[in-house]
């Protein structure tokens, strides 16, 4: 499986050292490899917020899961519902190859991995290096078929060719990744053309604004006061998008299937009076004319039985042509 690692600066290919230490790229950048875990940060072009995620988690992951027992107690959810309830929309197969981004301390990688065959490999990511071994801790425990490796990288930058795997799952870390659309961007290049995304992270309802409920939330972390759904960041290649919220409507998931851009006939004329097409009516923009000499021509276009479109592009190319035909001849 470690065959697949490109280097996350410009997907050179990866050689792993005979030892097994580290991988070498073709540009000779070296990537450690540290209790079995391969480390690909390049901590010198981390940003301040990635640098402090670092520190965060690393401080906090000793008593994280604690934190996440009492979220879920606390909105009185059971939480192997609501994470297979998430998971159902990566409709993933059991030989799927899927990448989790952001995996903490392993909660939804048991979820994931447990849906995959001896055929299935799933790929579990955080920033943490501390984080990273307790989910690859808590994975060795389980009675797994599938396949299964776990790195440290940015979000923002994945060692893995583009279109990479069938799926990929990212809740719980998304309002900590400093460039959303940028992050964005990098998640949906590994995901192949038909493949599901879930993205997740916290977001209060909007209906639940300003109730006591709400207020209530935000009071005891003020993190959902500044968290928004990303939808803006989403790449024009996104189809099938939905947005749900989860835990208590506290937490948005967006599912989106990573295809081809929308297109437009734009050729395909329109059966109004103004006539036209797509293209005409964007690409065929003139400077405006007096309100008299617009309604002019559109009494002209009724009486010729013609489209407004099609009489003035008759009447103006004519006239267009004989002015530029009298003006070669002199």
């Amino acid at each position: 499986m470690t065959e697949i690692y490109v280097a996350p600066q410009n997907l050179s290919t990866l050689c792993l050292k005979d030892d097994g230490s580290d991988y070498v790229s073709e540009n000779s950048e070296r990537f450690i490899i540290s209790e079995g875990i391969p480390i690909f940060l390049d901590k010198e072009s981390l940003s301040n917020a990635e640098k402090w995620s670092i520190d965060e988690y690393e401080n906090t992951k000793l008593y994280y899961d604690n934190a996440i027992d009492w979220l879920f107690a606390s909105f009185k959810e059971d939480e192997a519902t609501v994470r297979n309830r998430m998971i159902d929309g990566l409709e993933c197969t059991p030989n799927s190859k899927i990448l989790e981004v952001g995996c903490g301390t392993g909660r939804d990688t048991e979820y994931l991995a447990k849906r995959l065959s001896a055929d299935g490999q799933i790929y579990f990511q955080d920033i943490a290096f501390g984080m990273v071994k307790i989910a690859r801790d808590r994975i060795k425990k389980l009675d797994l078929k599938c396949k299964h490796e776990c790195f440290v990288s940015s979000a923002t930058k994945l060692p893995f060719k583009d279109g990479e795997f069938d799926g990929l799952y990212s809740f719980g870390g998304l309002n900590e990744f400093p460039d959303l659309k940028k992050t964005i961007k990098e998640l949906c290049r590994v995901v192949k053309p038909g493949g599901y995304l879930i993205l997740g992270d916290e977001n209060i309802a909007p209906w639940l604004t300003g109730t006591e409920y709400a207020n209530i939330i935000v009071k005891n972390n003020p993190i959902f006061e500044r968290s928004k759904v990303p939808l803006e960041y989403l790449p024009q290649t996104a189809r099938n998008v939905s947005v749900t919220w989860e835990i208590g409507n506290c937490f948005y998931v967006i599912k989106f299937k990573e295809g081809n851009p929308p297109s437009l006939n734009l050729d395909l004329p329109h059966k109004g009076w103004r006539g036209g097409t797509l293209r005409s009516r964007y690409f065929g923009q003139l400077d405006g004319v007096s309100p008299d000499t617009k309604e002019m021509v559109i009494r002209a276009a009724k009486q010729s039985g013609t489209s407004l479109h099609q009489w003035l592009d008759e009447t103006l190319s004519s006239a267009a042509k004989n002015e530029v035909y009298k003006n070669i001849k002199e």
